[in-house]
C-alpha cells in the first residue's frame, strides 16, 4: 500500500523538445522522485545525482559484464545506497549468438 511503480520507458526521451534536445526538467523531476531505481547500465544513471536523500538508491544491472564505480560514487554523493547484479553466467554480448542458433 502507498507504493507506486513507474514505468520510464524511454526515459532518455523524456523532455525531448521539438530540435530533438534533450531536457533536463522531466529527468530531474523523474530521478528526484524515485526511491528505489531499477536499470541496466548505462549512461543515463548518471542522473543519480537527482535521487533524493535517503532514497533507496540504485539498484543497476550489469548486463554485459561491465562495471564501473561511477554510478556507485555517484549515488553515495546523495545519500543513497548502490547495489549491482550480474549475470550469472558472465556471457555478456555473446548470448546474442547462442540464442539466434
Amino acid at each position: 500500500a502507498g507504493v507506486r511503480f513507474e514505468d520510464a520507458g524511454d526515459a532518455e526521451d523524456l523532455g525531448r523538445g521539438p530540435g530533438g534536445c534533450y531536457g533536463a526538467a522531466a529527468q530531474v523531476r523523474l530521478w528526484s522522485r524515485a526511491w528505489l531505481v531499477v536499470s541496466v547500465a548505462g549512461a543515463h544513471e548518471a542522473n543519480a545525482v537527482w535521487l533524493a536523500c535517503g532514497s533507496a538508491g540504485l539498484l543497476e544491472s550489469l548486463n554485459c559484464g561491465h562495471a564501473t564505480g561511477t554510478y556507485r560514487a555517484l549515488a553515495a554523493a546523495t545519500g543513497g545506497r548502490y547495489a549491482a547484479a550480474s549475470e550469472v553466467r558472465q556471457q555478456g554480448h555473446r548470448w546474442l549468438r547462442s540464442a539466434s542458433r
